[in-house]
């Protein structure tokens, strides 16, 4: 999907705002986005993201999910 944002925050806040269904998946009980996602920026893992990163026009930000089982 493309987002319109200017900061990873913008990002996240899309995500919040315009997909409530998402919201029990991606944020945790104190609205951080949940240990089991990953965030990558431009190829780059985002290990602690902060939310005034600038991001640019033509910048990428994939989700990963850490996916377990038996």
């Amino acid at each position: 999907m493309d987002i319109d944002a200017e900061t990873l925050g913008d990002v996240l806040r899309h995500l919040h705002d315009d997909y409530p269904k998402l919201r029990p998946v991606l944020w945790d009980a104190e609205g951080s986005l949940a240990p089991v996602h990953r965030l990558v920026a431009n190829d780059e893992l985002v290990t602690e993201p902060d939310l005034a990163t600038p991001l640019g026009e033509a910048d990428h930000v994939p989700f990963l999910t850490a996916i377990a089982g038996g």
